[in-house]
């Protein structure tokens, strides 16, 4: 028997050709940030404004939340006491061609040292309601205090 195509024929002549599943594929989602100050003061309470903008560039609506979590070991949160380290922003449905935006305040105390704090971002599209998630994006970012 002879496979034409070389390698990649005879790979999916033995492992099977790999289907797309009913789905198809994932909604194209975007993801910006912005800082609002650009940065944190140290060893003061204040607070920054990280600004979630979620566009949905393909050609289906979406039902979209976003996770945000912080770093365990940086004396920041979403509460003025840094004690909440992940927050859930539920955004809706995000309807082709258009954009979401949201914001969540990040909370610095007297005891946050200077450092740049990483913050983990993750983008779920999910199916009917949000108890199922299709699709994640991560994105990590980071937030200097100063």
């Amino acid at each position: 028997m002879r496979l034409k195509g070389g390698f990649v024929s005879l790979f999916s002549f033995l492992f099977g050709e790999k289907k797309k599943g009913k789905r198809g594929e994932p909604e194209r989602l975007t993801i910006k940030t912005r800082f609002n100050p650009i940065r944190l003061s140290s060893f003061k309470k204040n607070h920054v404004d990280l600004i979630l903008i979620v566009e949905n560039v393909g050609g289906k609506e979406a039902l979209v939340s976003v996770d945000v979590l912080l770093s365990s070991d940086a004396m920041v949160g979403f509460d003025e006491s840094a004690i909440q380290k992940k927050t859930n922003v539920r955004l809706g449905v995000v309807k082709p061609m258009s954009k979401v935006v949201r914001v969540v305040t990040i909370f610095a105390n007297t005891i946050t040292k200077p450092s740049e704090i990483p913050i983990n971002l993750k983008l779920f599209v999910h199916g009917s309601d949000y108890a199922k998630v299709l699709y994640f994006h991560e994105k990590n970012i980071k937030l200097r205090c100063v």
